[in-house]
């Protein structure tokens, strides 16, 4: 018997092929003698592996701990005594790759956002905030400070990701501030349908809001009642019918969050 690759004196003659072989010899008698060999080729066992790791971890290798990328082989010695060949590839799950996109908050507001795009990873994605939203890669109404995410692949995978949210330094951007539309066009369009009045979140609410045509009266009015919240506007109408195009004329009693209260007035163009 002989390995593969191997091989073996037979008759003075090194043979590499399995098979018989015989040869004639004179023994001492002056006999003929007819000696048969048979050889046999033992089989090199081999074998190929794929193994996946997540990016950061190891897996053992023919007894190692490996965690780069690449092949990987070893020989040992089969029960037969010939060679047993072990090739392993080792690949790595590719790592996930976000972009950030944040906006910076007030010091004394939550009024930053984290928005996320993942560019790079197998999805479907998991996310783990320290606050407990799980959910989504739009985070809103945060402090100034960091923030860690914990994502995690479709295989498992998991990466941390550390933002941090800035403090304004212009304190003008953190001033109470409001504004009111010149127009507006009540056709249910889902676009300018109604008017009120916009701002940012150190204004309180709008004390009293009245509208009046050109002659003077008046075709809307409300108290107390809070900004950006379109639906509490005016949609255009007067005892539910709805108004010709035209110019009116508002004003207004606005207050900030420190209870300061500010008088108001200007026109808004109603467009059909």
């Amino acid at each position: 018997e002989f390995c593969v690759g191997d091989s073996t004196l037979i008759f003075d003659n090194y043979q590499q092929t399995s098979g018989i072989y015989t040869n004639n010899f004179t023994n001492i008698n002056g006999c003929d003698s007819l000696v048969q060999i048979t050889l046999t080729e033992l089989p090199v066992f081999q074998t190929e592996d794929l193994i996946t790791i997540c990016s950061g971890t190891s897996a053992l290798i023919h007894g190692q701990s490996e965690s780069q990328a690449g092949f990987y082989e070893a020989i040992f010695t089969a029960q037969n005594g010939c060679d047993s060949l072990s090739f392993v590839e080792l690949d790595l799950y590719a790592t996930a790759s976000l972009d950030a996109a944040i906006t910076a908050s007030c010091a004394d507001e939550s009024n930053g956002t984290i928005s996320l795009t993942i560019t790079e990873g197998d999805g479907p994605f998991s996310f783990a905030w320290p606050d407990g939203n799980d959910t989504d890669s739009l985070r809103q109404n945060l402090a100034p400070g960091a923030y860690t995410l914990t994502l995690t692949d479709t295989h498992g995978c998991t990466s941390m990701h550390v933002y941090n949210v800035p403090t304004l330094t212009d304190q003008d951007d953190c001033a109470p501030r409001w504004y009111a539309p010149n127009a507006f066009s009540p056709n249910d369009d889902g676009h300018n349908d109604w008017f009120t009045f916009y701002a940012n979140g150190r204004m309180q609410q709008i004390e009293l809001l009245e509208i009046f045509d050109r002659w003077g009266n008046l075709v809307f009015r409300r108290t107390n009642f809070f900004f950006n919240e379109e639906a509490l506007g005016w949609d255009g109408s007067l005892e539910g019918q709805p108004m010709n195009p035209q110019v009116l004329v508002w004003r207004a009693v606005v207050v900030d969050q420190d209870g300061k209260r500010e008088n108001a007035s200007g026109d808004v163009t109603l467009m059909r």
